[in-house]
């Protein structure tokens, strides 16, 4: 999907998005999501992703930009940038693929999962995950918010 998410992004973050190239978005309240991003943040050391809630200005923003809702948080959204005037957006299972790929996770193993998963059976049980991630690891009263100095330039 190519979308015009460059323009709209530089207005609306305070942060400089000059090296921005990976992009994921994720339920910044639950925690399941939260220990994902944790994993994701831990097995990319040079720092190819940056991160931002689905529920920030900027979260809004692209959804509203790849034809979501504003506040629409049923998917883990991954957005690759193939240059300046081109993005990828991936949802729901085919972005958590995405991002494996992406992260270095031996391309013969992700396309085994999407060869013998049809994206129908993926989805599905992804969105089985999403509709209990509460119930599983359970949700913070606020949106995370990166304190740490080792991380704080990856969220956006």
């Amino acid at each position: 999907m190519t979308v015009g998410i460059v323009r709209a992004l530089s207005t609306g973050s305070t942060r400089s998005l000059g090296t921005l190239k990976n992009l994921i978005l994720f339920d910044g309240v639950c925690n399941f999501c939260n220990g994902w991003v944790d994993t994701v943040l831990r097995l990319d050391p040079k720092g190819k992703f940056k991160f931002t809630a689905l529920q920030s200005p900027t979260g809004q923003q692209v959804l509203q930009k790849l034809g979501k809702q504003h506040d629409d948080l049923s998917s883990v959204v991954y957005v690759r940038w193939l240059d300046d005037a081109k993005q990828e957006a991936f949802f729901k299972s085919d972005a958590a693929l995405k991002v494996a790929e992406d992260l270095g996770i031996p391309s013969f193993l992700v396309s085994t999962v999407q060869a013998g998963l049809p994206l129908s059976i993926r989805d599905s049980v992804y969105d089985t995950v999403a509709e209990n991630r509460y119930n599983l690891l359970g949700k913070r009263d606020v949106c995370r918010i990166e304190t740490s100095r080792q991380f704080a330039d990856r969220f956006i």
